[in-house]
């Protein structure tokens, strides 16, 4: 037996598989919001008790930079470490992979079926060439496929931590937003989190100052009024969740 896990900021989902002749069968599946846990350990604890079963192997894939069989995850207050979760399942090893590099590994294993092409590229290299893996989630994980000319050498990166950078006037207003509250704003902020995106409230705190506008007039305002009001805060209500999805298409832009 196999137990295989993927390891977010959101929920850790843990997966036990059986080996025959045909592959791998699925035996069990649980999720298991992350954050209702002080560590890993309780979650693997609690599924190997409840499948009452025992694995030979087990490999996680977590959100996070794995170094030594040692990770601090990014959006979670855990410190993980291989060896401690070898004697939690009393096996001689667990192996602690990044989840995007365990995606990338996984990508040969999908059948054209799983497959969904968002844009035809010019030119086909006939599966030759590098790669990049890109996922927006709590985090925005990410992993690259560096083609040696016979395969692709697989790894793990932290780019979704690169420094935003602002395009328009739009993501101007929303880089001094976010400075104001965090510092420090990668594209991760942008596109990925498990709070309201960041448009959304970047446009809720424009809206709040329009209703202050309208209050101190100490007048009831028409339907109109109050739309010019917005517009001329050069704002509608489109412009504040489309901007993320643009965004995560200017990073793989990047990438690529």
């Amino acid at each position: 037996m196999i137990l295989a896990g993927d390891i977010g900021g959101t929920n850790a989902r843990l997966a036990l598989f059986g080996v025959g002749q045909n592959g791998f069968q699925l035996v069990s599946v649980s999720i298991f919001p992350s954050r209702d846990y002080k560590t890993l350990d309780e979650i693997v604890k609690k599924f190997v008790e409840t499948v009452a079963v025992r694995p030979e192997k087990a490999c996680f894939g977590v959100a996070g930079p794995v170094r030594n069989g040692r990770v601090e995850t990014s959006n979670l207050p855990w410190v993980i470490e291989s060896q401690k979760l070898a004697d939690e399942l009393k096996i001689g090893k667990a192996l602690l992979i990044n989840d995007l590099e365990a995606n990338a590994w996984g990508i040969a294993a999908l059948d054209p079926s799983d497959i969904v092409t968002l844009s035809h590229g010019k030119g086909g290299t006939g599966g030759v060439g590098n790669r990049c893996v890109i996922a927006a989630g709590t985090g925005l994980g990410e992993a690259g496929m560096f083609w040696d000319g016979k395969e692709h050498q697989i790894f793990a990166c932290e780019g979704g931590h690169t420094e935003f950078g602002p395009r328009n006037e739009l993501e101007i207003d929303l880089l001094r937003y976010l400075q104001g509250r965090y510092g420090h704003v990668s594209y991760e902020r942008i596109v990925s989190g498990p709070d309201t995106p960041p448009f959304v409230n970047l446009f809720d705190a424009k809206l709040f100052d329009i209703l202050m506008i309208m209050v101190s007039s100490g007048r009831e305002r028409t339907l109109e009024e109050y739309t010019g009001l917005l517009e001329g805060a050069g704002w509608t209500y489109r412009q504040t969740w489309y901007p993320a999805s643009e965004m995560l298409g200017v990073v793989e832009g990047v990438k690529a």
